[in-house]
């Protein structure tokens, strides 16, 4: 009965931390609905709590640490709990938020961790930030573990020291996390905000292969998601999309696309944030014209759009000469022997031997005259100018805004 549903699900809690876990006690509990409610909220609060609070305090190399842990792989996994429960509003908004959360979010914690020093006037914060700084560009000769030990234990300690000396707080940190409800308010009646997401469908036998799906939210309307097409048929439309041209765009958009957007006939912007198995594939091409997209780590970036940098210094790299063995960088590689069985080439042989990119130079060149009417501190790099060692000579120069036309990799 319900009484014993939530006590069995207050017994449960701190054991349900893993995927594994959460899915052996639904199916002792016979998948009582009650019981799987509380202990994915109750979760899902305390992992959410537990960054929110901690992750402004934490080391880059804490907060790397624990989103490798099986609590947090639970916590990104929630939008398969929202699936198969599609018409639960908490489950859906905790999915969407649990996508926010777990998109990003270490570089955007360090992004303003860094951002709010360089704004700080205490004389202590700037030491320290120039220290890290120099210390996270520094070129270390000596490669003994030892070496790497220290020189990381040094950087956590400077950058701890720096979070404490200008003052950061999980308030000022809340939009880097944000929620759907404020991204819903921002968007207007013609947008539409999507974080694409993978996961294995629950509690549907002999289904363990994993789907690509979408979850999306218009103005004023709580999230929704949608199951698309297996993980594994992404691959090959990744192949179609690169060899067949206009088939291969039309293919996209009928299994990305028009399973979203068939519903909506006035969508005229759409933000993204893709999964994994969409990174190296430029979905929006196969959009129509009338739609306007923008690629984001994470919908939340909608969020903090009055923080884009106001690009005081600007470097743009295309047009490059790859064979050119002058502008490579000697530098011993490691063993990369399990990752070219993976991929099913070599890596040495790539890194000497890649085509002139076609269209790259114009590509920054079109950059360059569209920048150029809000900043002339243009950097431009291009040939046997854009090369490894001018590339590294930028670090710590303050450039807000880096455009690199080049292969994916």
């Amino acid at each position: 009965d319900f009484v014993n549903a939530k006590f069995f699900a207050n017994k449960s809690i701190e054991f349900a931390r893993t995927i594994e876990a959460v899915d052996l006690l639904a199916e002792l509990s016979a998948n009582n609905k009650t019981v799987i409610d509380s202990i994915i909220c109750n979760q899902y609060y305390r992992t959410a709590t537990f960054i929110h609070e901690s992750y402004p305090i934490l080391s880059e190399k804490e907060r790397i640490s624990f989103s490798q842990s099986t609590e947090f792989q639970w916590f990104s996994n929630i939008p398969r709990y929202a699936d198969r429960y599609a018409n639960d509003t908490l489950l859906l908004s905790m999915a969407y938020n649990s996508a926010l959360i777990s998109k990003g979010t270490n570089v955007s914690v360090s992004t303003a961790i860094i951002k709010t020093a360089r704004e700080s006037d205490a004389a202590e914060t700037n030491k320290v930030l120039t220290d890290y700084l120099q210390l996270t560009t520094k070129k270390v000769n000596d490669t003994s573990e030892r070496v790497r030990e220290n020189r990381s234990f040094y950087l956590e300690v400077l950058e701890k020291e720096m979070q404490r000396s200008s003052g950061v707080t999980a308030q000022y940190l809340s939009k880097y996390f944000g929620n759907w409800e404020d991204i819903s308010l921002l968007l207007s009646e013609k947008e539409i905000a999507i974080e694409f997401v993978e996961y294995v469908p629950w509690g549907e036998p002999g289904e363990d292969e994993p789907y690509l799906g979408a979850l999306y939210i218009t103005k004023g309307c709580i999230p929704q998601i949608l199951r698309m097409c297996k993980v594994t048929e992404i691959d090959s439309l990744n192949t179609h999309f690169k060899q067949d041209g206009e088939q291969g765009l039309a293919e996209t958009y009928d299994i990305i696309w028009h399973p979203i957007l068939k519903e909506f006939h006035n969508i005229n912007k759409v933000w993204f944030a893709p999964s994994v198995h969409l990174f190296q594939t430029n979905i929006e091409s196969a959009l129509p014209d009338s739609i306007d997209a923008y690629r984001v780590s994470s919908t939340r970036n909608i969020i903090t759009m009055n923080d884009i940098p106001d690009f005081s210094e600007i470097a743009l790299f295309g047009g490059l000469n790859y064979d050119d063995k002058d502008t490579l960088v000697n530098v011993e590689l490691p063993d990369l022997t399990a990752y070219n069985i993976i991929r099913g080439s070599n890596i040495e042989e790539e890194r000497v031997g890649l085509a002139y990119l076609k269209g790259s130079l114009s590509e920054v060149y079109s950059a360059q005259s569209i920048l150029s009417t809000i900043n002339n501190s243009i950097q431009l790099f291009v040939d046997k100018e854009g090369t490894e060692e001018r590339f590294k000579s930028l670090s710590g120069t303050g450039i807000s805004l880096l455009h690199i036309a080049t292969h994916g990799f």
